[in-house]
Parts: structure tokens; sequence; C-alpha cells
């Protein structure tokens, strides 16, 4: 793009070239960055990419009042070279940021926090019943019980029969 300052007026479709070929290699740099949300945090992709779409629409919106103090409105080929150096320099910064800085790896933050924990194979002895012994019946106890008193009544107790 800044080659893009250095044609005059005289040459348009050689500009327009350029700016084209300038803006479709920025494109690389879009598809690097926009992929690595879903590298990084498949789980969060679509916040991720919010937050970094907020931040990148900040140049955006601030970009059009710098370039109108750069060029002090006099559109002059001097002056929109300083705003094509100042782009180009901040492309180099976010490339050199990014190429030091960017990783590929899935972050802890990603996981849940269930996956992160490891079972432990504790060994034991086995274990029965607590009250095993008191609570069984054994056949011998059940010939002994009373079939009549286990029935139901329908009619109340006297008290000659408590």
């Amino acid at each position: 793009m800044v080659s893009t300052s250095y044609v005059g007026c005289e040459s348009t479709s050689l500009a327009v070239i350029l700016f084209s070929l300038g803006l479709g290699a920025s494109n690389f740099n879009t598809a690097s960055f926009n992929v690595n949300h879903l590298d990084i945090a498949p789980r969060f992709a679509g916040v991720l990419m919010g937050i970094t779409n907020a931040a990148g629409t900040i140049p955006g919106i601030i970009g059009p009042y710098v370039v109108g103090l750069l060029t002090d409105n006099q559109p002059t080929r001097a002056q929109w070279q300083k705003v094509f150096y100042i782009s180009a320099g901040m492309y180099l910064f976010g490339w050199f940021t990014y190429l030091l800085l960017g990783t590929g790896k899935q972050q802890s933050w990603n996981t849940p926090y269930e996956d992160l924990l490891v079972p432990i194979d504790i060994p034991r002895e086995p274990r029965g019943p607590i009250m095993a012994d008191v609570l069984s019946i054994n056949n011998s106890d059940a010939d002994s019980v009373n079939n009549s008193d286990t029935q139901l009544r329908d009619t109340p107790l006297s008290a000659d029969e408590f």
C-alpha cells in the first residue's frame, strides 16, 4: 500500500491494481488470526472473536480523524505517504506481535474443570453390610414365628389382649 502513495494521479489503473494487491495481501493476515480463535479455545471462539472484533473496530473509528489530522486537509501526495507509512507500520507491528506471541496450542482455560479431575484408584479392603448378622433371618427363625401374630387385624385389641 505504500507503493500506491508513490503513483501519480495520471496512473489511476496502476494505483487501483497496487491498492487491490495490498488489500488482498492483508487478507492473509486476517485469515491467520481468525482461525486462531478456534485453535486456542474452541469452546470460547465466539467470545474471543467478539473481543478481537471490538478491539479491531476502534482503529476504524479513530482512523479517519487521524488521517484528517495528518493530511491537514491538504490531500497532497506527501501527506498521504505519511498515512500509508503509518498504516504499514501498524501492519508490521501486528505481524511481529503475532509472530512472537501467537500460538496455536489449546489453552488450559478452555478445558472444563470436570475434565481436569484425574480418577485415583485407592486400594481398599472389601466391605460387607455392617449389620448383616443382625438383620439376617435364618430359616429356623422363620419357623418359630407364629403366623397369627403377623397377620393384620381388622378389630382393635381389647385390654386383655395387651
